[in-house]
């Protein structure tokens, strides 16, 4: 097969970047040659003198995972299990909260719409992974991405068809749902639906059109919590919107920390998230304003009755919030290696306002004047 602009040294392929043979490659993650198909990644993006660019690849090892606990391992990797924790927990307060005010949840309908959520996150994840790696964001030596691809565990081709599975999966977890209320659901399902296909789309992409904070802020806060209440109790529990509202602050929040920190890798490829738009000073700033906010609705929702006065445990979350803006504004720019593991504080800070939010809600019956 005759490549475009082909030259081999030794493990080394050159390909023009916007060939057909180029963006097959980055998608399936092999080259076809005379010898037959050769697993390859890509490894850097290369500008010619004359202006042309072209993407070196590499040979991509196969590396066999020696037991299951490392095949599981890598799998926890590849779908980012760490950030879960925005769907998760924003579902459990609302659970508890319906539980406290005397609502009867449908089990078994509530055990399928968080596989469901779940599914549909883990979707997004990995599709997110191959936008990023088609478009060469995540390459070897690069801050963001799962390094799955880098590392030989997955070709682009297998976590595509992981992620088609995982939306499979998440379709059918969604139908108790909608058949138990099949009007309600299905509006929140397809925003949902649509929101995850769209996020990282090739074209179309919300993430890189500068409306992934929106988006995140949307589906994995009011719309997932006004849709897993509908879900499991028929109704809005209380405190359903100043949950969502709180959360999903803290969730774009987690996404916000990652963009500040690939900003300028994100501008050389040409992704426009807000991060990359408004520049580091005033993302910072704008990620203190997501995490006052977050603590002012909750706040307010207590002072008007709307959460109980035990929720107020989740404000000691905003400590190691507080810390870390701190931080992001002490470092010199988004390279800074202050900034090493800022992503995973932000989502540890997402995980223990959801923990205590949690358990402020159930603690609450111990307490008397509360809304409960």
């Amino acid at each position: 097969m005759k490549m475009a602009n082909q030259s081999l040294t030794n493990e080394s392929i050159y390909l023009v970047r916007n060939s057909v043979e180029a963006r097959s490659a980055l998608e399936t993650g092999f080259i076809g040659t005379m010898n037959g198909k050769v697993p390859v990644r890509a490894a850097d993006l290369i500008r010619r003198a004359s202006g042309e660019e072209e993407i070196l690849f590499r040979h991509r090892p196969y590396v066999e995972a020696k037991h299951f606990g490392e095949s599981l391992g890598r799998f926890l990797i590849a779908i980012r299990a760490f950030s879960l924790t925005a769907t998760l927990m924003p579902c459990l307060a609302v659970l508890a909260s319906g539980i406290l005010a005397g609502f009867l949840p449908r089990t078994a309908v509530a055990i399928s719409a968080i596989i469901g959520a779940l599914l549909l996150q883990i979707a997004v994840n990995l599709l997110n992974d191959i936008s990023d790696y088609v478009k060469l964001i995540d390459l070897p030596g690069s801050p963001g991405g799962s390094g799955v691809f880098e590392k030989g565990w997955y070709s682009p081709g297998e976590i595509r068809r992981i992620a088609q599975f995982a939306l499979a999966l998440g379709f059918l977890a969604g139908v108790p749902a909608l058949v138990a209320y099949p009007l309600q659901i299905l509006g929140i399902g397809a925003l949902g639906t649509l929101g995850a296909v769209l996020y990282s789309h090739d074209r179309i992409g919300l993430k890189y059109h500068a409306l992934g904070d929106l988006a995140v802020f949307i589906l994995c806060g009011p719309a997932l919590t006004v849709g897993f209440s509908v879900a499991t109790y028929g109704e809005l529990v209380p405190g359903v919107l100043p949950i969502g509202a709180v959360l999903g602050l803290l969730a774009c929040a987690l996404l916000h920390v990652n963009n500040l920190h690939d900003m300028d890798l994100d501008r050389s490829r040409g992704a426009s998230t807000l991060a990359s738009r408004i520049g580091y000073i005033p993302s910072a700033r704008l990620l203190a304003v997501m995490y006052g906010g977050a603590t002012l609705i909750l706040g307010l929702s207590v002072y008007s009755g709307a959460l109980p006065v035990s929720a107020l445990l989740a404000v000691f979350a905003m400590i190691p919030a507080l810390k870390l803006t701190r931080r992001i504004f002490a470092a010199l720019g988004p390279t800074s290696p202050s900034l090493e593991g800022a992503r995973m504080v932000a989502a540890q800070i997402h995980l223990v306002a959801g923990v205590l939010l949690t358990l402020g809600i159930l603690s609450a019956r111990f307490f008397k004047g509360t809304v409960f």
